[in-house]
């Protein structure tokens, strides 16, 4: 039992860090596609709403730009 609750450790805190980089990706992309197409006021607000800057990185992803 305990080498499981040891892997279930493992997993969690690996899934938690590749989110925390895949979040961390998308709140750059959405500042540097703001900048390059100068949306200003997108950029303050996915800057001071750290959701809004992630969600909208992942829809530049997936090929859906709000602009």
């Amino acid at each position: 039992m305990g080498l499981i609750n040891a892997l279930v450790g493992l997993l969690s805190s690996t899934v938690g860090m590749l989110a925390s980089l895949v979040f961390a990706a998308a709140w750059i992309t959405h500042v540097v596609i703001c900048i390059q197409v100068q949306a200003w006021i997108l950029l303050v607000i996915g800057v001071v709403f750290f959701p809004v800057g992630v969600i909208h990185g992942l829809m530049i992803w997936v090929g859906i730009p709000w602009m």
